[in-house]
């Protein structure tokens, strides 16, 4: 009984160590942006919205999480992203 619970908790945390990786893979090349906290936007640093509480992540990231672009300061784009890694 204990081995089968054994192989059973190794199967689950080997399946949900599985499913985490393949969520998000940032590619090759990535641009840093910035956000806020709780901000549905991302942002170039020197943006007046996020000055003093900026986050920074990658821009592949940003758009994962379904983050639009900043009409203030214009950061990067997915263009811009699929530009730097082309081959």
């Amino acid at each position: 009984m204990l081995k089968r619970i054994k192989i059973l908790i190794f199967l689950l945390v080997l399946l949900f160590s599985t499913s985490l990786y393949s969520c998000y893979k940032a590619p090759e090349h990535d641009i840093v942006v910035y956000k806020t906290e709780a901000g549905q936007k991302y942002h170039e640093e020197n943006c007046r919205y996020v000055r003093n509480k900026a986050i920074a992540i990658n821009l592949s990231r940003a758009l994962y999480d379904g983050l639009d672009p900043c009409k203030v300061c214009h950061p990067k784009t997915q263009k811009d992203l699929d530009t730097l890694n082309k081959d």
